[in-house]
This record gives C-alpha cells, structure tokens and sequence, in this order.
C-alpha cells in the first residue's frame, strides 16, 4: 500500500509525521459555542491539544487550546464543520471528531409565543461523553506517539518545485508502508550521528536510498527539521578496523544521543534491553517468535523481546534498483547472521569472528523494551 502525504500532512505530526487515517466508529464528540467548538473529554490530563480539519485529506484549518475550567475550547470558524477532524493530545493519543450542531429544526419558531405558565429551564451543558475509541494506528506501538517518531528509510530523493519555492521529494518507507513527502529547500539536518556529523546542516538533497532518519514538523503538517540516525556504508564493522564506539554507538547517535533526543539512548551489550526507547545496532545472530539476538565487534551478546507485529525494513548493497524495501512483519522477516554452535562459549558470548561470512546489521528501535521497527542492512 502507497500513501501519499503531500504538502500538508497531518496536523497530528505536530512533533512527526503520520498521514490521515479515517476511524470506522465515532470517537470524541464536540459542540459548537461562541468561539468555534468545545469538548469535555481529556486524555492522560494534558494541558495542550490540538484540533485539525481535513478535506480531501488535505489539512485546511487547525487550532491548539490547553485545558481550562473542565474544557478544551478551541477557535473554529463555522466553514471548517463539516469537515473531518480529529484532535491531537499533546503527549497523548489522537481520535477522530465528530461535531454536534443544533439543527435548524430545533430552534424555535419566530410565531410561537411562550407559554405564560411555563418555567424557562436554564439550557444544560451536554453531559461528557464515554471514553472515545482511539484513531487507528499500526497496534506495535503502544500510543499514537510512539507511531508518529517512528523512523523512516528513504527510498529515493529528487528535486522539485512548488509554486515557484524549491523542493525535495523524498519517497521512504514508513510504519511499514511507503511514503511521498515534499520538502522545502530551507529545511536542514539539524543532528546527526558521529560516522555521520558531515551532513549536518545540509538539505535534503544530501539523504540517500537506505538512509535512516526521523523528521518532526510544524503546526501545518510540513517537514521542519530532519534528525539523521544511520547511512549504511557497508562495512563489515566485526571485521575491519573502522571504531565504532561503544555498543556501536558512534553509527547511531550523537556521544550516545539518538536523533536529537535526549531520552533516546543507545541500548547496552551483555544483557537484556529493557529500555523505555532505545536504539540498538549490531549483528543479529537469531531471530525467533518474540526474540531478535544481536552481537557487538567483540562478541557480547544483547537480547531483545520482538513484537511479532514488528516493522521491518531490508537495505541491500546492490547498484540495481532500489536498495530498500518494506520486508514484513516480525521475526521471519529478519535476515540473520550464521554462527555455528561451537563458536559460542558457555556463556553465549560469540568466542571470534575470523570464520563467519556474509555478516549482516539491523538497527532496533525498542520501546518499553520491545523491539518495535528493525531495519537489516545487507551485502549483495
């Protein structure tokens, strides 16, 4: 399946992208006030959220409100109702809108007088409503967010233009499906890795196919900054003498930081990674239902818990067609490395690497301690 995200995407992607995805069943319902429209309903006690309408899935209006007085009101011209819409929680999830507007037949007529007995009733605020179902998002990761910053591996770049503004196409590959994104000239890599801190502050013009990265976006749904994580060069790091760094951390992060956040960390050798959101790089050796093992330069071992739902991405050295691809789901789509048993000591730990061959890499993003998207980098 292609979706095509063009120059405004989904105001949801308020700090990444995700394309606009309509819910089967209603979720939180709004009602019209002085201002635009307002909602009773909060979700995990955020303070800001936002609201976007959406035609043709194309975003034409958005607002931001923070939580005041028991409400969420937000400023919205009348036009925008019949619109599709759907709130972003900032920190928390995103559901689909639906608006409750008085309907014509239920004001009152110009003719009828009041009844003189009658007692006026004090018009009653709309009770709130159930918990909303939330807006479908691929179910490996645990919240909307998690979806939103998960990374992307580009496919092809190419140059463009826009009303006269310069830009970048960039097809990648993303949540498992693939992507079309235009990019402003003005847009630049704001971080990068250590193997990879020369592209910082280039365009997009510099991304190239099977390329790693994360990118965040404005109110508007357009691609602000790219974060670089990884370009594979396809060097057989357990075997040359290239310093990788710790866990190999110098591919992936910025002194242990990756893509620009703080809280991102590089996941540690000789154990579990049990991490809240870490980024592991290494050999995988064994993949199995619910377990991805990988092996650093000197033979330690990490395992990983795999989600069996998990996305995972294949970059091949080839001078062919496109390098990367959307492998499939799972253990059964990553490509391993073969190491035989009497190379392993007792305690698991890979003993040398002189008689091992056609050695392959993945990159893991883990969450909760859950390995949720992998990307295989292999030879030819």
């Amino acid at each position: 399946m292609k979706r095509i995200i063009g120059f405004a995407v989904a105001v949801v992607m308020a700090v990444s992208a995700i394309p606009f995805v309509s819910a089967e069943s209603t979720d939180v319902t709004m009602y019209t006030n002085e201002t635009g429209v307002y909602t009773e309903h909060n979700d995990e006690n955020t303070e800001r959220a936002v609201l976007s309408f959406y035609k043709d899935g194309s975003l034409v209006y958005s607002s931001m409100a923070s939580w005041q007085e028991g409400e969420y009101s937000f400023e919205v011209p009348e036009q925008y109702f019949d619109a599709e819409a759907r709130i972003c929680y900032v920190g928390g999830e995103i559901y689909d809108v639906v608006i409750d507007t008085p309907s014509e037949s239920a004001a009152p007529s110009e003719s009828a007088a009041p009844s003189e007995t009658a007692q006026p009733s004090s018009t009653e605020k709309p009770e709130a409503t159930a918990a909303p179902t939330k807006t479908p998002h691929p179910e490996v990761y645990p919240k909307a967010m998690d979806a939103i910053d998960a990374f992307a591996v580009v496919k092809n770049i190419s140059q463009t233009a826009i009303d006269g503004e310069d830009y970048y196409t960039a097809e990648m590959l993303y949540q498992g499906s693939e992507i079309t994104v235009n990019i402003r000239s003005s847009v630049s890599i704001v971080s990068a890795s250590d193997a990879s801190e020369y592209l910082v502050g280039s365009d997009a013009g510099a991304l190239q196919d099977g390329d790693v990265i994360h990118f965040t976006t404005d109110l508007q749904g357009r691609i602000k900054s790219i974060e670089f994580i990884y370009r594979p060069d396809f060097i057989d790091y357990v075997h040359a003498g290239t310093d990788c760094g710790a866990n190999f951390s110098k591919l992936i992060s910025d002194s242990g930081v990756v893509a620009n956040h703080s809280d991102w960390t590089v996941a540690t050798y000789g154990g579990f990674a049990d991490g809240d959101n870490e980024y592991a790089f290494g050999v995988p050796v064994s993949a199995k239902a619910g377990e991805l093992i990988l092996a650093d330069k000197s033979g330690n071992i990490m395992e990983i818990d795999l989600d069996k739902r998990a996305m995972v991405y294949t970059v091949t050295d080839t001078s062919r067609g496109d390098k990367s691809e959307f492998t499939g789901n799972g253990h059964g789509s990553v490509t391993t490395t073969y190491v035989p048993d009497n190379l392993y000591d007792e305690d698991g730990r890979i003993i040398s690497w002189d008689e091992i061959e056609d050695v392959t890499y993945a990159l893991v993003r883990i969450i909760d301690g859950v390995a949720t998207d992998v990307a295989v980098f292999t030879g030819r």
